[in-house]
């Protein structure tokens, strides 16, 4: 339910999800950290991902996001 009301939102705000993999561990960086799961989800603008984190549909799906993950991280870049 989660990955799929997630993947809603991302419809509605021109994103896409690019990539989704699994770690085969750490080569720079803190080798405690161990990463299960990586998505990689492209939006038009900064202006659409700001768009879709802040709707209503989003805030009521993080707190599960939030639950189901030991720790997380979301980062926002620009490619080129």
């Amino acid at each position: 339910m989660l990955f799929r009301s997630v993947a809603a939102l991302g419809d509605k705000f021109q994103g896409e999800m690019t990539w989704m993999g699994t770690s085969l561990g750490t080569v720079i960086g803190p080798k405690e950290e161990n990463w299960d799961l990586i998505l990689v989800v492209t939006y038009a603008s900064p202006d659409e991902f700001f768009a879709a984190v802040s709707t209503p549909e989003y805030q009521a799906v993080a707190p599960a996001r939030d639950a189901a993950v030991a720790d997380s991280r979301l980062v926002m870049m620009q490619q080129g």
